[in-house]
């Protein structure tokens, strides 16, 4: 997804305002330092001035090697973030370093996570990944979920790791939890409070490891037994979810920013078009629904064919991935025209941010909800097809 958004975001142009600065282009390079919000996109994002508010990037390739004094939110393919975070940090991607500093909580979704040890999070450390390797300092707890995990750091408060393979080798102050199909703990662990483990071989021979407390073989952490499995699946998805769902909402932000930053006068007619002619609207999205692959079928039989079906497969399903936002900022364009209110482009970015939440809540209402939310949606599709037609006998 990272790098289809890094495509959309190449017809997009800077916009500054008093609230925040927003910046989106192929590529980002941030020159002077930013007195309040940055929120950034594109196909390539590097950050590298002091940002005295939030910084919320969604790009391809991520680097953030500055100072942010609020909150840091990323979401992308492959990122590096370095200097320092006032508040919290929320990063999902793909491959993530980091190599930095928090002055809150800590929490990573992603593929391969790095966490260096000059690192050192000010709260806790929450972790769902494939593969991680944490040598950093936690001033509060530790919480990981990865197939491979190889743990070195300090931490302040207790830790809490699952996964297929885990190494550890780190100091923890208070209680220490470790369950893997393959653990092993190494002679540098030092743990300052009890230590509950798991491992399918049973009691494990802990040789000169240093153990405050009590050490204690726990089977309710067993990865194939239902208790430990469900358990560390539920929290697992939850972090999981948590990320998936703030990436697929930045990412919808990001487009309806893009939409209204780079469009002029296209919803100003496609919102004539609903208000005018609503029905009409909705079976021409049915159509474009369900005739448009027969069409994409058709061309793909004949050679001269292929590129223009390719093509317009991948604006047929970039349509579906992003109906929910251009709906959202279409209908707060017919509001805004209903209700005579004439909105600034900032005001309607946040006035589509509220229509696209409504939607969410409005597609999970049973039934009447549900039929509601599918005809904006079929109703949407109709308006902007009407307005590609349009553009096209214009051409001719």
């Amino acid at each position: 997804m990272h790098k289809l958004l890094a495509t959309i975001v190449l017809v997009s142009i800077p916009l500054s305002v008093s609230a925040a600065m927003f910046q989106a282009d192929e590529e980002v390079s941030l020159s002077i330092p930013v007195n309040d919000d940055l929120y950034a996109g594109g196909g390539k994002v590097d950050i590298s001035k002091t940002i005295d508010g939030d910084l919320l990037v969604v790009g391809g390739e991520v680097i953030v090697d500055a100072s942010i004094q609020e909150d840091l939110v990323v979401v992308g393919g492959e990122i590096s973030i370095e200097g320092s975070v006032g508040d919290d940090a929320r990063v999902v991607g793909g491959e993530i370093h980091f190599n930095a500093s928090t002055g809150d909580d800590l929490i990573i979704l992603g593929g391969e996570v790095t966490i260096s040890d000059s690192s050192v999070i000010q709260g806790d450390l929450r972790i769902a990944a494939g593969k991680v390797r944490m040598d950093g300092t936690v001033l509060g707890n530790v919480y990981i979920r990865a197939a491979e995990v190889t743990m070195n750091g300090t931490v302040s408060g207790t830790t809490d790791i699952t996964g297929e393979s885990v190494t550890y080798g780190g100091w923890t102050k208070k209680d220490t939890t470790l369950a893997a199909n393959n653990l092993t703990i190494t002679n540098a662990t030092v743990v300052g409070g009890d230590l509950r483990y798991w491992q399918p071989e049973g009691e494990y021979y802990f040789g000169s490891v240093s153990v405050e407390g009590s050490k204690l073989l726990d089977e309710t952490l067993a990865l194939d037994d239902y208790r430990g499995f469900a358990s560390s699946a539920k929290s697992s998805l939850k972090v999981a979810l948590l990320g998936i769902t703030g990436y697929w909402m930045l990412s919808s932000i990001f487009v309806m920013l893009l939409i209204i930053l780079s469009t002029k006068s296209y919803f100003i007619d496609a919102e004539k078009r609903l208000r005018t002619a609503p029905w009409k609207s909705m079976w021409y999205g049915l159509l474009y629904v369900f005739v448009s692959p027969v069409i994409i079928g058709i061309l793909f039989m004949s050679m001269i064919g292929i590129p223009i079906a390719l093509f317009a497969f991948t604006m047929y399903i970039f349509s579906f991935v992003f109906i929910k936002p251009m709906a959202s900022v279409l209908l707060a364009k017919t509001a805004s025209t209903h209700f005579h209110k004439k909105l600034s482009k900032l005001r309607l970015f946040f006035a589509s941010i509220g229509v696209y939440l409504l939607l969410q809540v409005l597609s999970l209402v049973p039934f009447i909800g549900s039929f509601a939310y599918l005809m904006l949606i079929l109703t949407t599709f109709g308006v902007l097809t009407q307005v590609e037609l349009k553009k096209l006998q214009k051409i001719r």
